[in-house]
């Protein structure tokens, strides 16, 4: 797997790191690409996993921050990183 973007905030690789370790994928999406494109800073992340169940995805991700089940139903999940 190729390292993170230099840019990107240290546990965006390590969140990318865990979910594919438990067996899943993760991408950055949205809003900070297309600011990365412009060449403008971004204020966060967005990111899409793939390949695990909602459940597993909020135990994983319990680990890295302050976690708000935004949309469950459809699987949307905020964390912010580095606050517990």
């Amino acid at each position: 797997m190729p390292a993170p973007h230099p840019e990107l905030a240290p546990p965006i690789g390590e969140i990318a790191a865990a979910v594919r370790n438990a067996g899943g994928r993760a991408v950055v999406v949205g809003g900070w690409v297309r600011d990365h494109l412009l060449g403008v800073r971004s204020k966060d992340i967005d990111v899409e996993l793939f390949g695990l169940d909602v459940a597993r995805l909020e135990s994983l991700l319990a680990g890295f921050g302050k976690m708000h089940a935004i949309g469950r139903a459809f699987g949307v999940l905020r964390v912010i990183a580095g606050c517990q």
